[in-house]
């Protein structure tokens, strides 16, 4: 549960305890997909944008605040999204790991040893590392924003209980298999140890977006369709 050394684990080291010397977006990346998402909810941003809906916008905490009392609600939103940004920054993308270099590789172990050279121009440059990874996934946030149209309630429900749910259960038991097919094989951590998992995830990436939803588990949207098709043969009799 420390970032540190969820960061460690994503660089190369030469002593210390085992890294797996890559960005867990490739061994995870079905996990960064699924936090993603779940991300972009937990902050209301679009396509879960429910309290902003426009029929909403006459209603509740909108006229009841104004000028910066409503600026500290819209301030909340866009913390929340830089927070959720940066969580995604050090879980996947390596935290202010710059890519290529390993000179930034520094870790302190439970003995006090130190591992690496630290120096402030490092703390500044992988500073601006994990600035730049931050800003690009926000923008990523706002891109999806222009974007994609806005769920109903009944589509964002059966997306978060009928399919999300029960497919991050699915995946944690499979990964979690994995790594202990992958031990009892002996394979230690690292480049081949995080290969295997990103060949599993490449698999059940293509199960998730190909073979399994094809514009039907998010039923809302598959009875949309059904009811305009419906209506269209109606009209052309």
């Amino acid at each position: 549960m420390r970032a540190p050394e969820i960061v460690s684990m994503q660089q190369t080291f030469t002593a210390g305890p085992a890294t797996y010397a890559t960005w867990f977006v490739f061994p995870l990346l079905v996990g960064l997909f699924f936090f993603f998402v779940s991300g972009l909810a937990e902050t209301n941003r679009l396509p879960f944008d429910m309290p902003e809906a426009e029929a909403e916008l006459i209603t509740g905490y909108h006229t009841e605040y104004s000028a910066m009392k409503f600026s500290m609600f819209m301030i909340g939103e866009f913390a929340h999204v830089i927070t959720v940004a940066a969580l995604v920054t050090v879980f996947f993308l390596g935290g202010w790991d710059i890519p290529f270099w390993q000179g930034d590789n520094i870790r302190v172990l439970s003995d006090g040893t130190v591992i690496g050279e630290p120096t402030w121009w490092k703390t500044l440059l992988t500073l601006g590392a994990f600035g730049v990874k931050t800003s690009l996934l926000v923008l990523v946030f706002v891109w999806i924003r222009w974007t994609l149209p806005r769920f109903r309630y009944d589509q964002l429900m059966d997306l978060g209980w009928k399919f999300m749910l029960e497919a991050v259960t699915v995946y944690i038991l499979v990964i979690a298999f994995v790594i202990l097919g992958i031990e009892a094989v002996g394979i230690p951590a690292g480049g081949w140890y995080a290969f295997v998992l990103f060949l599993v995830n490449l698999a059940l990436a293509g199960v998730l977006f190909f073979a399994m939803d094809r514009g039907t588990l998010i039923r809302g949207g598959a009875k949309g369709a059904k009811s305009a098709g419906g209506e269209a043969a109606g009209q052309g009799g």
